[in-house]
Formats: C-alpha cells, sequence, structure tokens
C-alpha cells in the first residue's frame, strides 16, 4: 500500500497564504447552485475567519487549491452538507471551530488535506468527516458526536490520524469509524464509544496502528472489526470492553502483529473466514474469492498475557 507522502500545510504556513485568499476580492468561498457567500457573512478577525452559511442553502466550498485557516467560528444549519474540501486543497480548522446541524454530513474532503484541532463535529445528518481519494486527515483533541452516519467514513488511499479526540454516539451501521479501500489509520491516546455500529470497522487492503493507550467501548457491534487483507499493528496498549460483539473481530486474509499485553479485550479474539465475489478476476469464472483465516504474530512477554483466541486464528507465538 502506497504510503501518504503529502504534508498538511502548518498554521503559520496556512497564515502565510492568507493575503492571497482574501486578495481575490468579494468571492473567498463559494456555496453550490451559484449562491456565492459574500464579504456580508464572512467575518475576518486578524488571520482567523468566522463562517456562518444562511441556513437552507447549500455548503461552503472550498475550490481548486484554496488554501484557508477557520478558528474560532462555526457552520451551522447548511441544507447541502456543512463543508467541502476538493482537488488539492488545505484547510486547518481549530480554536473551538463548530460544524453542526449540517444536511448531508459535515466536513467531506476529496484529493485534500484537513487538520482539525480543538473542535467539534456534531449533529449533521450524514456523517461527521467523510471523504478520500488521497486525502488526509489529521484530528486532534477533537469531539465527534451524535452524527447520523459514521462519526469518520475515509477509503480511496486515505490517511486518518485520530488523536486525543472522541467519536461517540455515532448512528452510522458501518461504524463510529469507518475506513476503507487501501487506507491507513494511526490511532492515539482516543476514545470510541456508544455508537450504533462497530467502533472501528477497517477492510480492504487497509491498515490499522495503534501509537498509544486507547478506549473502544460500548459500541453497539464489535469493538473492532477488520476483514479483507487488513493489518492491525499494536504498538501501543488499547482496552476493547462493553461491546455488544466481539471485542475484536478478524476476517479473511487480515493478521495482527504486536505484543499481546498490549491488547485488552473482555471476549475471545474472533477469527473467520468468507466468501466474496469479485467481477474483475479473470481467471476465476464463477468470480468468488475466498479468504484464509487470520494470523496472530504476538511476540514478547512470557506469554501470560495471551487474550483468549478463537481456534480459527493461526496464531505465531514468539516468546
Amino acid at each position: 500500500m502506497a504510503s501518504m507522502q503529502r504534508a498538511l500545510p502548518s498554521f503559520s504556513e496556512v497564515g502565510s497564504c492568507w493575503s492571497k485568499i482574501t486578495g481575490v476580492g468579494e468571492l473567498v468561498f463559494g456555496v453550490e447552485e451559484k449562491q456565492d457567500l459574500k464579504m456580508s457573512t464572512l467575518k475576518i478577525m486578524d488571520t482567523e475567519i468566522q463562517v456562518i452559511p444562511t441556513p437552507g442553502k447549500s455548503k461552503v466550498f472550498m475550490p481548486i487549491g484554496t488554501l484557508v485557516r477557520l478558528g474560532g467560528g462555526h457552520i451551522k444549519n447548511s441544507g447541502n452538507g456543512g463543508m467541502g474540501i476538493f482537488s488539492s486543497s488545505a484547510a486547518a480548522i481549530y480554536n473551538g471551530f463548530e460544524i453542526s446541524g449540517n444536511n448531508n454530513g459535515g466536513i467531506n474532503v476529496i484529493g485534500s488535506d484537513l487538520s482539525i484541532e480543538d473542535s467539534t463535529v456534531s449533529n449533521n445528518s450524514g456523517d461527521g468527516i467523510s471523504g478520500g481519494r488521497n486525502s488526509r486527515f489529521d484530528i486532534r483533541r477533537t469531539k465527534i458526536q451524535a452524527n447520523v452516519g459514521s462519526g469518520i467514513n475515509v477509503r480511496r488511499n486515505a490517511y486518518l490520524m485520530l488523536d486525543s479526540s472522541e467519536v461517540s454516539q455515532n448512528q452510522g451501521e458501518e461504524g463510529g469509524i469507518h475506513l476503507s479501500r487501501n487506507s491507513h489509520f494511526d490511532l492515539q491516546d482516543s476514545t470510541i464509544s456508544n455508537n450504533v455500529g462497530h467502533g472501528i470497522n477497517v477492510s480492504n487492503n487497509s491498515l490499522l496502528d495503534i501509537w498509544s493507550a486507547s478506549t473502544i467501548t460500548s459500541n453497539g457491534g464489535d469493538g473492532i472489526r477488520l476483514f479483507r487483507d487488513v493489518y492491525f499493528e499494536l504498538d501501543g496498549p488499547v482496552t476493547v470492553s462493553g461491546n455488544t460483539g466481539r471485542s475484536l473481530s478478524m476476517g479473511e486474509g487480515t493478521s495482527l502483529a504486536g505484543n499481546p499485553s498490549n491488547l485488552g479485550v473482555d471476549s475471545e479474539v474472533s477469527c473467520w473466514s468468507g466468501m466474496w465475489r469479485d467481477p474483475n478476476d479473470p481467471d476465476n469464472p464463477d468470480k468468488n474469492q475466498y479468504g484464509d483465516f487470520p494470523i496472530l504474530d504476538l511476540w514478547n512477554g512470557d506469554g501470560s498475557a495471551l487474550p483468549p483466541i478463537s481456534s480459527n486464528c493461526r496464531v505465531n507465538a514468539n516468546f
């Protein structure tokens, strides 16, 4: 899987582009359906801005190559999504910014970069934060709560960092966090809890890496669900407990690597293999694909920390 090379602009770099953004005059942002967001609804506060779209109108969007910094304001009650960041653009959102109550999702990012810190994304109709296609999401000290879809839903060569944040009470069946299609998720010091679906749901040739202590609890499905060629690396501890389904459910072609003492679960690690159809496989006339049972590569310690593991799992324990 290709690594994500593009770095997010730092706040200072975004700020240095501020005069170029405002220099275009009246149209700094636009909204869909040819409704322009004029200076009358754009409040400039030094190098920060407050955006208040007209209730019931379309989402604020950033066109090709835009760089912007949003601090201390909000985007609420948009009729067609809160904010769209497209085509090699970048947004830095911070300082208590709130994106809430928008129809069709809070923030959608395609082929661009999002950095969000110390902010809230909540009560949006749709996913809280979504997108992909070579996008980068850097989310720190932020609450993503009570969205009608998933809290975070990213795919197609996306990179996601979630640090010191909370993803909770989201209603989407695919999970509080859903990541798929050649994507990479780094998790540290965060809580994923009380979501209707799985806590974390990762699939299709993607990677989940837990860096430091995180908690996944009280979700309506599995705590962590992995399937179709997912690599799960335990570089730091995680506590997975109190979920309606399994603590850790691993499907076909998945593998786990790390110290078993980092995996705190309250139910047996479940391993399973399924069948799916691949219409693009010319060597398989019936288009059915069969996956291998998961592999657990565990090392360090004396083996006493080994959690209960299903007999279907293939375990390599190097103690």
